[in-house]
């Protein structure tokens, strides 16, 4: 009996050790989290969750919004004057008691004396003992927040420094080429008169400025690829045949010391593109590897396909599931990295003069963008240039149109009569020369107010409309709307030298009939105007 008893004295003694213990290392515990709560300099309130009344604030928050602890102790928070017009601060408080975690990034918040600071305000609910509470933690981030846009601007100050010294190489580089493109038809134009009596050497010359306005026309393409205002012409396309075909031209135009060779995937995916940019591109992409070459060394070309997600580490907008890899190395020279940086600006260029308009792969990032794809370069001195081309591949193959194109040698002229709206007196004159030699009846007039009254009183004779785009008083879209709305069915063609592929769709379904693309060959033309006069589908 007596050994029992001991036993539950024992018992007793224990249990009473172990609750001593236990309320000690509760004591413990609220001493060190009161010291953390006090001393951390983060902003701390406690909220009873039910009532959102604060419980308990910490003295960093205190010396933050320079309030007294008795002004917030005991109220509501939608009731603080610093949280009342804070994002609904009633409402947002229902949604956390519901949600038990709620974070604004950014909140504006107004101190005691009227500053106005940036904070991040974190709350979430928890439980403690048979309640539960809110901790909502607040951290000033107003000095970091002036920081990041002290560093933004720096950073669209030095943009806009290098779009400006971009700008003013593009425009010397523009003003370059043209004004031998123009030097070059001036020659030859006043050469034209004195070989009227030798028709070979004036055939000759006609030829040369002809080749001059393409190129100009070129240029400006490669312009309107780069800033990503060039209408693409999609189809599906294989990238191999492509190459090969690009390849087996160029060995016979690569110097012999230059060895080409392919390494391409034979299940290589189709891709749907615009196959004359893509041959651009990588044309200009061999054209500089070959000159990164002094004498010997060779080039490679490899295709593969690549998942999407081993490349979207780089290339955070590599949405598709795969994409075809075009890879051009080549052992020349290399560059160093302030070149590398350099390589995709307009007219920048390492060559010589004569030697490249440094318009190359500025062209090629612009169509290779367009195409939602990505182009990188890895290089160093004396290790020769990697250039990468990953071009998406779709889920679906796109149905291939077949564009039936008419001779344009023979084409029939007509008796309408025919409006010209241009405002350039010289290709108005050139226009209405040709058409007349072609037996319309044409009309003219050189701005765009003054096309509209013209067809206003002759819109009976009149059987279509050709009108420049960029007119003075009124501008070609105007011009169509206006005489369209004289008369639904009049018959308009407009020309520019660019015209907005999602502007020209629209047009289209107002009744627009044909565009025609400046710089034109008069063959063209004559084409159009035949063509819409006789009604024909293919117009456009």
């Amino acid at each position: 009996m007596r050994d029992k008893l001991q036993t539950k004295e024992n018992r007793a003694i224990e249990n009473i050790t172990k609750r001593k213990d236990a309320e000690e290392t509760i004591n413990t515990s609220d001493v060190r989290y009161r010291r953390l709560f006090e001393a951390v300099r983060d902003g701390i309130l406690i909220l009873d969750a039910e009532t959102g009344i604060v419980v308990d604030v910490n003295p960093f928050l205190v010396e933050m919004l320079g309030y007294s602890r008795e002004q917030f102790l005991g109220k509501r928070i939608w009731d603080l004057g610093v949280f009342k017009d804070v994002a609904e601060s009633k409402s947002k408080f229902t949604e956390l008691q519901q949600r038990e975690y709620i974070k604004y990034e950014n909140l504006p918040l107004e101190t005691a004396n009227g500053q106005l600071i940036s904070v991040e305000f974190v709350s979430h609910v928890y439980q403690v003992s048979d309640h539960k509470v809110v901790q909502c933690n607040i951290l000033n981030i107003t000095e970091r927040k002036h920081a990041e846009e002290i560093t933004r601007s720096l950073e669209e100050q030095l943009q806009q420094a290098q779009r400006l010294e971009s700008i003013g190489t593009l425009a010397s580089g523009i003003a370059h080429d043209f004004n031998n493109i123009l030097g070059i038809i001036m020659g030859y134009a006043n050469l034209l008169e004195r070989y009227i009596g030798d028709p070979q050497r004036h055939s000759e010359s006609v030829l040369a400025i002809t080749k001059a306005t393409q190129r100009g026309a070129a240029l400006v393409k490669q312009l309107l690829i780069f800033a990503r205002k060039h209408e693409a012409h999609l189809e599906s396309m294989n990238v191999n045949v492509l190459i090969k075909e690009i390849t087996e031209l160029l060995q016979e135009t690569f110097p012999k010391t230059i060895t080409l060779s392919t390494s391409l995937q034979q299940d290589v995916p189709t891709i749907v593109a615009d196959s004359s940019q893509i041959h651009q591109v990588l044309l200009n992409l061999l054209v500089n590897a070959r000159d990164a070459i002094p004498i010997r060394g060779s080039i490679s070309i490899r295709t593969k396909t690549v998942e999407g997600n081993t490349i979207s580490s780089r290339f955070p907008k590599a949405t598709a599931r795969q994409y075809v890899l075009i890879e051009v190395a080549d052992t020349g020279i290399g560059m160093d990295e302030s070149t590398r940086q350099r390589i995709f600006e307009p007219f920048f260029t390492t060559k010589g003069p004569g030697k490249g308009t440094g318009l190359g792969l500025a062209v090629a990032f612009g169509i290779i963008e367009h195409h939602s794809g990505f182009i990188d370069v890895s290089s160093a001195l004396g290790e020769g240039t990697i250039l990468n081309v990953y071009l998406p591949v779709p889920e679906r193959k796109l149905e291939e149109v077949q564009e039936t194109r008419k001779d344009i040698k023979g084409i029939p002229g007509g008796t309408e009569t025919i409006l010209i709206i241009e405002d350039e007196e010289m290709l108005r004159e050139l226009l209405r020369s040709s058409l007349v030699l072609q037996g319309y009846t044409i009309l003219t007039a050189q701005d765009g107010k003054q096309g509209v009254e013209m067809y206003q009183s002759r819109q009976k004779e009149i059987a279509l409309v050709v009108s420049d785009i960029g007119l003075p008083f009124l501008g070609g879209q105007e011009v169509f709307h206006r005489i369209r709305k004289i008369n639904s069915k009049a018959r308009v063609i407009l020309a520019s030298g660019y015209f907005d592929p999602e502007t020209r769709s629209e047009m289209y379904k107002a009744g627009l009939k044909a565009f025609i693309q400046k710089p034109y060959l008069l063959g063209e033309v004559l084409q159009k105007i035949r063509q819409v006069l006789d009604n024909e589908r293919d117009a456009r």
